[in-house]
Order: structure tokens, then C-alpha cells, then sequence
């Protein structure tokens, strides 16, 4: 008899990356398989064991951040060098050590804006997906940053259109861009939007991409997309 399907769950430590991977591991946990999902030592201290599926597993990594840190967005740079050190080489050690685990680990799902969780898996044996939680136009528009550079289409609250992403020239405006990030002093891309893009961009080299969206609602954005990546399930919205 096979064994049953172990996958482990890893979302990006901030609350809507967390909620959504909850709602994807529900579905996982309602088609039989093993799930174990993956906190940050501060995220796990903070949950209500009420609010989860039955019968998910829970494990967890530090952060590398002191505990009156605030983890938000608006330390994203802080909690992004964290998790890329301390996080990423807690998560290396978990994996070794699951590696053995009963049943043994089928594969990992690591939210899509960190590469690390892909690389790292897959260096240790174990095939890795990658899940990002927003749209297929919002994706699209990340996989297009080095186009917008080249444009000089940077996010600012104005309506001017933006060449820079396919399929979208018709409608998309400077002030839909990816926001939380800007022009820096020099008047460039901010380097954090770029850093965030190129890592998005990493996921064309997990076993697949997924998608918090469905093929009726954004058919055209996926299309694009699905050359740049080995594999495309498009599974929401979740």
C-alpha cells in the first residue's frame, strides 16, 4: 500500500499569506493527505488553536527578530533578511529531519516570495511548489518589473497608463502598480520592489506555480505567465 501524501505548508510569516495557505491547506487536509504547516516561532505563539483544520500538524522555525519587534509590513526589509538567514537555515534542519519522518515528506509548498524554501527543498531531495496568494494580473505585473524599469513606469497615485505589462496596456495605470514601494533618492525603481520581483520571478523554477485565482476569472494574465513557469494550476479563489 502507497503512502499517504505528507506536504508541508510554509507561508510568508505575515497574516494574509498565512490565511490564505490555511484556506489551501483545509482542501488539502479534505482530500486525505498529511499536511504539517509551517509557523515562525513568534506566529505560533500567537494562535488560536480553535480557528485550525482538524488534524494539522504544527511546526516551527524562528524568525531571527527579537520579540518586541514589530513584523510588519512596514518592516518588510527587516523581516526579509531575517527569514532569508535565520529562518532559511532552521528551515534546511527541519527538512533533514522530516526527511525521516512517518509517513516521509511527499513535497513542499513554500509561499512564492520565498525562493530560499524552493531552492532548499529541492537541494535535499524534496520537490517543491510554489504558491503565491494573489491575483494572476497582480503576478503578471511583478514578473514585468524589469519592463517597467526599463520604462521608467515606477508606482505613483496618478492615472498615467502603463505600457509595461502585457496584456494590460488597455486599463492598468501607475497608481495599480505594486504598492509599499517607490522611487528611490536617484529616482530608479525602489531596490525592495526589485528584490520582491526578482523573487517572484524564482518561482519559474519550482515544480509548479499556484495560483489563488481560477482560469475563468483571469484566462488571458495565466496565459502569459504559464511560458515562464514548468507547470501552472490556477486553484481559487481560495
Amino acid at each position: 500500500m502507497d503512502a499517504p501524501v505528507h506536504v508541508l505548508v510554509f507561508p510568508w510569516p505575515l497574516q494574509g499569506h498565512i490565511n490564505c495557505m490555511l484556506h489551501l491547506t483545509a482542501a488539502l487536509l479534505d482530500a486525505g493527505f498529511r499536511v504539517t504547516f509551517l509557523h515562525t516561532e513568534h506566529n505560533l505563539s500567537r494562535l488560536v488553536p480553535a480557528a485550525l483544520p482538524p488534524g494539522l500538524r504544527l511546526l516551527s522555525v524562528p524568525d531571527g527578530l527579537p520579540d518586541d519587534h514589530p513584523r510588519s509590513v512596514r518592516s518588510l526589509k527587516e523581516l526579509s533578511e531575517s527569514m532569508f538567514t535565520t529562518g532559511s537555515a532552521a528551515y534546511r534542519a527541519l527538512l533533514l529531519s522530516l526527511r525521516s519522518d512517518a509517513p516521509p515528506l511527499t513535497c513542499v509548498i513554500a509561499d512564492g516570495i520565498m525562493p530560499f524554501a524552493v531552492d532548499i527543498a529541492e537541494e535535499l531531495g524534496v520537490p517543491a511548489l510554489a504558491f503565491r496568494t494573489a491575483s494572476a494580473c497582480s503576478y503578471l505585473a511583478y514578473l514585468s518589473v524589469p519592463r517597467l524599469v526599463e520604462l521608467g513606469e515606477v508606482p505613483f497615485p496618478a492615472d498615467d497608463p502603463v505600457r509595461g505589462v502585457p496584456g494590460m496596456e488597455g486599463f492598468l495605470r501607475r497608481r495599480d502598480l505594486p504598492r509599499g514601494v517607490g522611487r528611490s533618492e536617484d529616482g530608479a525603481f525602489d531596490p525592495m520592489l526589485l528584490a520582491i520581483a526578482e523573487g517572484i520571478a524564482h518561482a519559474g523554477k519550482a515544480r509548479a506555480l499556484i495560483l489563488n485565482t481560477a482560469a475563468s476569472m483571469e484566462g488571458p494574465a495565466l496565459a502569459r505567465i504559464a511560458p515562464h513557469m514548468r507547470d501552472l494550476f490556477a486553484i481559487g479563489p481560495l
